[in-house]
């Protein structure tokens, strides 16, 4: 285990491309939606290699299959015609048990060594320290049970083979190798194994967001071409899924985590391809992002937003550093949401300008995080500030403070120990406010706004609900009269101001 950062805090032992019911969550009703369209709709160093096998040849040693499974062999020229590149070879598809498959994406504790473990205590206490989980949590277990429960099917790039959960071939498991397949097109054509190397190791997420994203987006679109008794099948069964999944015991933090790049990276690929198309996904496959702030707003891609370079925050004398990078806007946005107002979180994230925390183990043996945190202006610096404050007095038995020199700040916080309850879970629900504005951004671009007029609705809207009426599933602040009066104004309002 080799990383604390917010974004991933720990090494999973999943494999490293695993898609299951828990990124069909929506956060945002179709209802909402529609009635968004009816007033914005309208508006609207590159390396290639010659042979893969000769630049990598450790996928020489893989002997791939003659010709794809004929359980699956339909789907390939659907993958290959929404995503614009075609298939140098079949790849394998294996169907396991339910035991079997279990036994493959999960991993026993004995398989733990004593650094592991020493890595784990160190993460539970990094994560106690800022409010994000309490008690003696499991978070081996949690991880372990979080992945069994949310993964259908996974691609491996390591041994090029999709393997799904279960030998009956439904319409669920249809869709889902949809999204396996995009995953093993990405692979023979841009090294998925290459692409997370770039940032050590995805540290900011940003890579899988992209990868995520793009085989999701593929996906939604074999949806819409089912048949209307397959859709109905389609929805008794992924409703079927989503209602066993178990993630009792999960702490919000690993759920927010584990969904995230499936949550964030679709508005994402869908910016890029608003903007360029396919050409310009194409070409973030070449030169990927790796700065989350891309996935948590998509816009400041298009307007190549460069964060700042933030000095890494000092540590007390005779303390041991066990971590350090960048926290970013994700993982603020959780920090906060878990214990003040989810628009106040809100409002302090989107004023992000950079930051670089550490860890470290005090020479007493606690836990403590230092974050440098720098604002876009010196406005958003404040902001910040008096969110955390107020984070500080929310926080029961927290040891923390706050204090600025007017361009950047100093948080720290201690772990309080096992005992203390920090955790509320609110940041589960609250994710509903930044997932809602990326996918409504999605959304609004997909029915041919622009960029300008679909980022102004999606911060509108967020902006003026609540955290409960944008995770209503029924929509029932949107869809009423004067709901829909409502986003129509916004929508008029955005339009007049952009369009």
């Amino acid at each position: 285990m080799s990383s604390v950062t917010p974004w991933a805090p720990w090494d999973t032992p999943a494999p490293p491309i695993d898609d299951g019911p828990s990124r069909g969550r929506q956060w945002l009703t179709i209802a909402l939606v529609s009635a968004l369209i009816i007033t914005v709709g309208g508006g609207g160093l590159y390396w290639v290699t010659a042979d893969r096998r000769a630049k990598h040849p450790h996928v020489a040693a893989i002997h791939y299959p003659a010709r794809w499974d004929p359980r699956v062999a339909k789907l390939v020229s659907f993958v290959q015609r929404t995503r614009g590149l075609q298939f140098e070879h079949p790849v394998a598809v294996r169907f396991l048990s339910e035991a079997a498959f279990k036994k493959r994406v999960t991993a026993s504790p004995t398989a733990l060594t004593k650094s592991d473990r020493a890595d784990l205590a160190n993460t539970v206490a990094f994560l106690r320290s800022l409010g994000l989980i309490a008690g003696k949590t499991d978070l081996f277990a949690s991880v372990n049970k979080a992945t069994d429960e949310t993964t259908l099917a996974f691609y491996d790039p390591k041994d090029k083979t999709i393997t799904v959960r279960g030998t009956r071939l439904n319409v669920a498991i249809r869709v889902t190798l949809v999204h396996e397949m995009t995953h093993a097109l990405q692979d023979q054509h841009f090294d998925l194994q290459h692409m997370k190397r770039l940032d050590h190791g995805d540290e900011s997420g940003a890579i899988d967001a992209l990868i995520e994203g793009d085989a999701t987006n593929s996906e939604n679109a074999y949806v819409k071409t089912l048949s209307t008794a397959d859709k109905r099948q389609y929805d008794k069964e992924t409703a079927a899924q989503s209602s066993g999944v178990d993630l009792k015991g999960v702490p919000p933090v690993v759920q927010i985590l584990f969904d995230a790049p499936y949550q964030f990276g679709p508005p994402f690929v869908e910016v890029l391809r608003a903007n360029g198309g396919e050409q310009a996904v194409d070409a973030a496959f070449r030169h990927p992002p790796t700065t989350q702030e891309y996935i948590y707003d998509p816009t400041t891609y298009i307007t190549h937003d460069k964060a700042e370079v933030v000095a890494r925050p000092a540590i007390p004398g005779g303390a041991k550093k066990f971590d350090d990078g960048k926290f970013d806007p994700i993982g603020w946005y959780i920090v906060l949401a878990e214990h003040i107002d989810a628009h106040e979180a809100l409002r302090a994230t989107d004023g992000w300008g950079g930051d670089r925390y550490v860890s470290y183990r005090t020479r007493e043996g606690r836990v403590c995080t230092r974050i440098s945190f720098r604002g876009e202006t010196a406005r958003d610096t404040r902001e910040m500030q008096d969110a955390l404050q107020h984070w500080i007095a929310s926080v029961p038995g927290i040891v923390a403070n706050v204090r600025g020199d007017g361009t950047t700040l100093r948080f720290e916080s201690c772990d309080p120990g096992p005992q203390a309850k920090v955790a509320t879970g609110r940041s589960l629900a609250a994710m509903g406010l930044p997932v809602g504005r990326v996918s409504l951004l999605q959304v609004l671009l997909q029915q041919g706004a622009t960029l300008a007029v679909a980022n102004c609705v999606a911060n509108d809207v967020i902006a003026q609900a609540t955290v409960a009426e944008i995770n209503d599933p029924n929509g029932t602040s949107f869809t009423s009269p004067a709901g829909v009066a409502h986003l129509r104004s916004i929508g008029l309002s955005c339009r007049n101001r952009f369009g």
